[in-house]
């Protein structure tokens, strides 16, 4: 028998995109997958104008008037299988809520898999909402349907493949055995499923794992890394932390204001062998703290907000890393910048890929 899923389409803009896949997967999506502004632009559009028309295909309405800015993201939930037993949102009272077997739920405590699709729109909104308080003036848009599973394309489902996310390092996004073979120098990261964002797979965090690869690289050749204080802030799963503590670096810490995503990064941590070189927290930094490393994998928004807080938190000589960072917001990120110290910040490297932008800063204090 054919399963039934509703599939949820989601437009948002593509700076909250990655967070809020990682929200999904916590609300148990079975299968995520997106279409980024870079697609629409190079793959999409170009066949629109080239056929004059508006077309439509099994996932809707693609018009040359797609804002470019906008993530779009499709997630999949299975239908509940007995109509009786899903919870729906205009069979409730305040936050009270019941089925058609008369069972009576909270808000908190509706299972998963027994929301209706109305409620799912709620949580959603919801989780969107709390990435609002961090993210000012979000736009977005939510719509659903039901599908059969033959209607989810093979090639959009979510890939839990090894890939290779720079030179010499290899991610599994799963925590089951890998057959890859490692060669010389190499290293494998284990990624916890259900940890999303930060999996490598999106443009930020390749640009600055790629980044951060190699700087540690050329620090280990000059110096050594083992005895680096690396801070990474707004840490998601992790990934960048323990890439830093796999490659020699003993001293790690690393901030996420979401405590789920701290719990996740050090589940990963675990995995991957390295909780003893990393202190995950989701408290603010102590006004003494110092590091010889700073990783920012942010916003466009929230770094330009932090750039005056920066050089109070670098040792002397030190070393910042900036991804996270749409193209549009670039020149007002370097103006912050150079208002806070045009002389002790100097700009070593940018990276660019699609519309994200990556930039390795040398600090003299």
């Amino acid at each position: 028998m054919n399963e039934n899923y509703y599939e949820f389409t989601i437009s948002i803009d593509s700076e909250v995109g990655d967070i809020l896949l990682s929200k999904l997967e916590d609300l148990g999506a079975l299968s995520i997958f997106t279409v980024d502004s870079h697609e629409i632009e190079t793959e999409i559009i170009p066949m629109l104008e080239q056929d004059k028309t508006n077309v439509f295909d099994d996932f809707g309405l693609f018009s040359v008037e797609m804002d470019l800015e906008k993530a779009l993201i499709k997630s999949y939930f299975l239908e509940v299988e007995d109509n009786n037993l899903a919870v729906n949102l205009s069979m409730g009272v305040g936050e009270i809520f019941l089925n058609e077997n008369d069972e009576i739920f909270t808000a908190d405590n509706i299972p998963q898999d027994r929301l209706s699709p109305e409620l799912m729109v709620e949580r959603i909104k919801a989780e969107i909402d709390f990435i609002s308080e961090f993210f000012a003036d979000l736009d977005y848009d939510i719509s659903y349907r039901l599908i059969e599973s033959e209607q989810i394309e093979e090639g959009n489902m979510y890939e839990a493949e090894l890939f290779q996310l720079t030179d010499r390092i290899l991610v599994n996004p799963g925590v089951s055995e890998s057959d890859a073979h490692l060669i010389d120098g190499q290293i494998l990261i284990n990624i916890v499923p259900s940890s999303a964002y930060g999996s490598g797979r999106d443009e930020t965090t390749s640009l600055a794992a790629k980044t951060l690869d190699d700087l540690l690289l050329e620090l280990h050749k000059r110096q050594g890394v083992q005895e680096l204080k690396v801070l990474d802030l707004g840490t998601g799963s992790g990934i960048l932390a323990i890439i830093a503590a796999k490659l020699g670096v003993q001293n790690i810490k690393a901030i996420d204001i979401d405590q789920d995503a701290v719990e996740i990064a050090k589940d990963t941590a675990k995995v991957n062998q390295v909780s003893s070189n990393i202190e995950f927290t989701n408290e603010e930094l102590y006004e003494q703290d110092k590091f010889d490393l700073i990783l920012a994998n942010l916003s466009s928004e929230l770094i330009i907000n932090l750039a005056k807080d920066f050089p109070k938190h670098l040792n002397n000589d030190s070393y910042l890393i900036l991804a996270g960072i749409n193209q549009n917001d670039l020149e007002k990120v370097l103006a912050e910048f150079k208002k806070v110290d045009d002389v002790k910040f100097k700009i070593l490297k940018t990276s660019e890929l699609n519309q994200w932008v990556t930039l390795l800063l040398s600090y003299k204090g």
